[in-house]
């Protein structure tokens, strides 16, 4: 019996370089093109997770945009821009330079973060500034004209960057590193929308206006998380026994009945989608040098307007030990910027005090 996509991506983890190109090359063409792309894939993830892996000094630490951007930029499956780019002219200096000195201007890379862009080599640092581009071109357009060689590659950096970070939403969570799940669906949002800031308010009000085209509003949400045993309504929980902690995100601006969104009938949107959030379940560690981990991970769905709030259930099993154990709740959009919410619960896993059956 052939061996399934998944048993030959295992199978091809153990080989050299060559036993996997001559495998890959006995493969019918259509199963060698997709083989390709989950090779090419599985390489992007384990250069991710590489770069976004915590810090020893200080593992908890949030990932900056800057050191998203530089590992999605140096992402092995970005050679294809230049693989696609006809000719010798691979990069245009004069076009990356200035894209580079506006964003400065710009406030959108440190000292640091230049001093860094200026040691990648010349593919990578282009690669930086095309994904910049991406979130700053509504604030930059009227200053930079892009020739037609970088605006090609600006495009196909940006699809391919979005592709990544749909993958990567789904597979790092797999690593349980909570800061750098965090920090990609934050540049998730970023690049998506094409705004480069979950705070500032010209990013707020371009949100806005774009929201408002399909019939929907800013979202205003608030938080609630409370822990307890998953069988029982009690804040003790036995060791070993399973915990749930219920999240109710409160949308405050809910919309009459009957209110539809225009983008609630679009054949792009068949599930009927209008609000989509991540929230997230971080276990806190008491020792700092110990990286908090990531206990669970749940989406939550609007599918109406007058929907007053959306609940979700994150379960998982109680540590072996006996004492209070705080979980922290983050809600993210990957969508939509400026949702970023936090809340904090606790737990309390206590011995089970039931004398042994005789």
């Amino acid at each position: 019996m052939a061996m399934g996509l998944e048993q030959l991506a295992t199978a091809m983890a153990t080989m050299s370089t060559e036993q996997r190109e001559e495998m890959i090359a006995q493969l019918p063409e259509a199963q060698r093109r997709q083989m390709q792309a989950a090779q090419v894939a599985m390489m992007d993830m384990s250069h991710l997770s590489e770069q976004l892996k915590p810090s020893p000094e200080d593992p908890d630490a949030p990932l900056s945009t800057f050191t998203v951007v530089k590992a999605l930029a140096t992402c092995p499956s970005l050679k294809q821009i230049d693989a696609v780019t006809p000719g010798d002219t691979k990069i245009i200096v004069e076009t990356v330079d200035k894209i580079e000195t506006a964003l400065r201007s710009a406030g959108a890379l440190t000292a640091d973060e230049m001093a860094t862009c200026l040691e990648l080599p010349r593919d990578h640092r282009r690669n930086v500034m095309l994904i910049y581009w991406q979130m700053y071109q509504t604030k930059l357009d009227k200053e930079i004209e892009l020739d037609n060689i970088t605006s090609g590659q600006q495009q196909i950096a940006n699809r391919m960057c979005t592709g990544i970070l749909v993958k990567a939403q789904m597979l790092l969570v797999q690593n349980r590193w909570v800061q750098a799940t965090l920090a990609i669906a934050r540049n998730s949002a970023l690049i998506s929308c094409g705004l480069w800031s979950h705070t500032e308010e010209e990013c707020k009000i371009q949100m806005a206006k774009v929201l408002e085209n399909d019939g929907l509003l800013m979202p205003e949400l608030r938080v609630e998380a409370s822990a307890s045993a998953k069988e029982r309504p009690e804040k003790e929980i036995l060791v070993d026994a399973a915990v749930k902690v219920d999240v109710v995100l409160y949308r405050d601006h809910v919309s009459a009945p009957g209110d539809k969104a225009k983008i609630a009938d679009n054949p792009l949107n068949p599930q009927g989608i209008l609000e989509a959030y991540w929230c997230y379940a971080e276990g806190v560690k008491p020792d700092p040098k110990v990286p908090n981990s990531l206990i669970g991970a749940h989406p939550m769905v609007v599918k109406s307007l007058d929907e007053p709030f959306v609940s979700a259930e994150i379960a998982f099993r109680a540590p072996p030990t006996p004492g209070t154990y705080p979980v922290r709740v983050h809600i993210i959009s990957t969508s939509v910027i400026g949702v970023d919410l936090t809340t904090d619960t606790t737990f309390t896993v206590v011995e089970d005090d039931l004398p042994p059956l005789q």
